[in-house]
């Protein structure tokens, strides 16, 4: 991805997701005692046997692979705070289309990321503020 003036500065290599099918699509949501705070504090995606993670701090977007399955997450010395996992994939009824776009791009306050499918849904993650949501 060629960085350009309305595209947000990329940490790690931008996923080649384009034509490959998702397998899964996940939300790492955060929890402070029993309140969500954030949506998706990482969105984690699966393509042809590898996961990639998508993450925002500070007003860059982290970009890494890895062939570990994602779990589960509770902090040991804060036990108040968890990062639980959501299903997206299955909950939108996204496993098993065709990704036909993933781009990012500068938004006022923060960034975006958009995936588009075959047959025309599409999901955003918007990070403003440093917080992370998505939309359908």
């Amino acid at each position: 991805m060629s960085m350009k003036k309305n595209e947000p500065e990329i940490n790690g290599e931008w996923p080649d997701l384009e034509g490959k099918t998702l397998q899964e699509l996940l939300a790492q949501e955060c929890w402070y005692q029993k309140d969500l705070e954030e949506e998706a504090n990482v969105i984690l995606i699966k393509a042809e046997g590898t996961w990639h993670h998508l993450y925002f701090d500070m007003g860059t977007l982290f970009c890494r692979m890895s062939q570990d399955e994602p779990h589960e997450i509770t902090t040991e010395d804060r036990a108040e705070i968890s990062y639980h996992l959501r299903d997206l994939g299955v909950d939108l009824d996204l496993v098993g289309r065709v990704i036909k776009s993933c781009s990012a791009k500068v938004i006022p306050g923060g960034s975006k990321v958009e995936i588009g499918f075959e047959g025309g849904k599409k999901i955003s993650f918007k990070n403003v503020d440093n917080m992370t949501s998505y939309e359908t």
